[in-house]
């Protein structure tokens, strides 16, 4: 008994930080977003770095607590890790705009501007799919924490874990689109039949696994994360070689 009030106590306490840090990142993540000195917000995304791995490390503990059998009501722990999850990704966004945008990119570049809303959408559909993500595995957690030794788990389950790794598929293809933008291998305006597909797909109510594919919605796109792929390992490649023959030439 006086086990269960001590490790009631310790989760409590632990929530109670997990809340206190949100706000602390909330308030950190509002004045990023609103600073326009590069100085001031370089030093501000520092903070917010700092406050995210405090909140990551929340969040292992959490993890722990929920895979253990020890504690019967996990629901408040399961909302505080999925919130936890969700500043995460919101963190990822944060620091992937900074690499790519700048602070003192000129905005007044169409074709610039052109990239800047490009980007916009990609890292909004990646949030809204990582939502679908979550959403899955939170059902995935409460069925298999349903399932008794020895029963037989239901056919949900493995349907849960092949849409979950779709979609994880979807967001390492846009990331990949991240990158053909970034390098000019796609153009803003060639995504504008993929934005089609992507406003139907996060539309639906059920999980279409075989009427969302990649390649039915890049189709040709594909090609170009092959290229974007592989223009660095040549180049790399060519750097080995010249290197070898800079070396034979100094050893004559």
């Amino acid at each position: 008994m006086a086990a269960e009030r001590k490790l009631k106590a310790e989760i409590d306490r632990t929530l109670k930080k997990v809340v206190e840090g949100q706000d602390i990142f909330e308030d950190l993540w509002n004045q990023v977003h609103d600073c326009e000195n590069p100085n001031q917000r370089e030093k501000l995304e520092g903070e917010l770095k700092k406050e995210i791995k405090k909140l990551q490390r929340l969040r292992e503990q959490i993890k722990s607590w929920i895979a253990g059998a020890d504690i019967k009501d996990k629901e408040p722990l399961m909302v505080a890790r999925r919130s936890i999850e969700r500043d995460m990704e919101r963190f990822k966004v944060c620091e992937r705009e900074s690499k790519i945008k700048g602070i003192n990119k000129v905005h007044n570049d169409p074709k610039e501007k052109a990239k800047d809303e490009a980007r916009d959408w990609i890292n909004s559909t990646v949030e809204a799919v990582t939502v679908k993500i979550e959403e899955r595995e939170f059902e995935l957690e409460e069925l298999q924490g349903s399932v008794k030794k020895r029963q037989k788990p239901p056919p949900r389950i493995a349907e849960l874990e092949t849409i979950i790794g779709f979609l994880r598929l979807h967001i390492d293809a846009m990331e990949k689109v991240l990158r053909c933008i970034d390098n000019e291998a796609i153009q803003p305006d060639e995504l504008d039949d993929l934005k089609g597909e992507y406003e139907m797909f996060l539309s639906e109510e059920r999980d279409d696994v075989e009427g969302y594919s990649l390649d039915d919605m890049y189709g040709e796109l594909l090609d170009r994360f092959e290229v974007e792929h592989e223009a660095p390992v040549a180049a790399k490649a060519l750097n080995k070689v010249q290197k070898k023959e800079e070396e034979a030439r100094e050893r004559e």
